[in-house]
């Protein structure tokens, strides 16, 4: 395409194939919606030359899925780890909670013995409540940093990664 610009109007995305008509001699690109003829000088130049761009523009999409892939894998892995806990103010109880806030484990020490039950159970109430919490802001920081960071994908603002709470 010395001096010239093949520019169809077709994406890469809806491009299937790119072949020269041996009938006429021209380029005749397969799409999502049907087969279009282009005549255009040195069809069959133009026909490489857009294959060779496909095939590229094909390598850099299957670069950044790739990229994705792994960068939520990463983030799959760092929530499943993610936990919080909290603990009365003597320590006489703590409560640990996973990313979904579900207790995962709950500690009592011996100074709960002679306490109230209900006490005991409000305590445990407001343990979740605080460990439920704090899990939120991590899961919101690990979801935040992976939407914000270069490279990230758009469309997730801090309105939507709030909704995301536990």
């Amino acid at each position: 395409m010395p001096g010239g610009r093949a520019d169809a109007g077709v994406s890469f995305r809806n491009l299937h194939d790119v072949s020269v008509d041996q009938g006429d001699g021209t380029l005749v690109l397969h799409t999502s919606t049907g087969r279009w003829a282009v005549p255009t000088a040195e069809a069959a130049l133009v026909c490489e030359v857009v294959k060779d761009r496909k095939t590229r523009w094909e390598h850099r999409i299957e670069a950044a899925v790739d990229r994705e892939r792994r960068r939520y894998q990463d983030m799959v892995r760092s929530l499943a780890q993610t936990r919080a806990t909290a603990s009365t103010r003597d320590h006489s109880m703590s409560v640990t909670v996973d990313a979904d806030g579900i207790t995962t484990d709950i500690e009592l020490t011996d100074r709960v013995r002679d306490r109230d039950p209900q006490a005991i159970s409000a305590d445990l109430m407001a343990c979740i409540g605080r460990a439920r919490a704090a899990v939120r802001e991590q899961v919101q920081d690990i979801v935040l940093e992976r939407y914000t960071a270069p490279g990230a994908p758009r469309g997730l603002d801090s309105a939507a990664i709030d909704r995301l709470a536990v």
